[in-house]
């Protein structure tokens, strides 16, 4: 697959819109291959991905292309962003403290209604 135009954002500003879509059904196979492989690049180096990746997870069962655009966005996204990740290195400052930060979605599903 060819991914040669990066993207800055994981996900679409109208990704509810999209997931709500309906549009021809897509190999299922295909798509749980691919979110198996996101997931473990979300829990182990690239967080900023987790929300589209739980997003499409939803989906594994019974996908269809518009699913299927929303991974090829999320790749795209990966491929122009591969400095990007979680670096453990040695800590030179023990009074470093370690900070994080979550972003919610709340109710903003437009099929469910409920938060992500």
């Amino acid at each position: 697959m060819s991914l040669s135009n990066s993207i800055k954002t994981p996900s679409p500003a109208n990704i509810h819109n999209v997931v709500a879509q309906v549009s021809a059904p897509f190999s299922n196979l295909t798509m749980q291959k691919e979110i198996r492989i996101l997931n473990y690049i979300a829990l182990h180096t690239r967080p900023d991905i987790m929300f589209t990746t739980k997003l499409l997870s939803q989906f594994t069962n019974q996908p269809m292309t518009a699913h299927w655009s929303l991974v090829k966005h999320l790749l795209s996204y990966l491929n122009g962003t591969q400095c990007l990740g979680l670096h453990f290195t040695k800590n030179k400052h023990p009074e470093s403290e370690l900070t994080g930060w979550a972003d919610a979605d709340y109710a903003t599903s437009l099929v469910t209604k409920k938060s992500h």
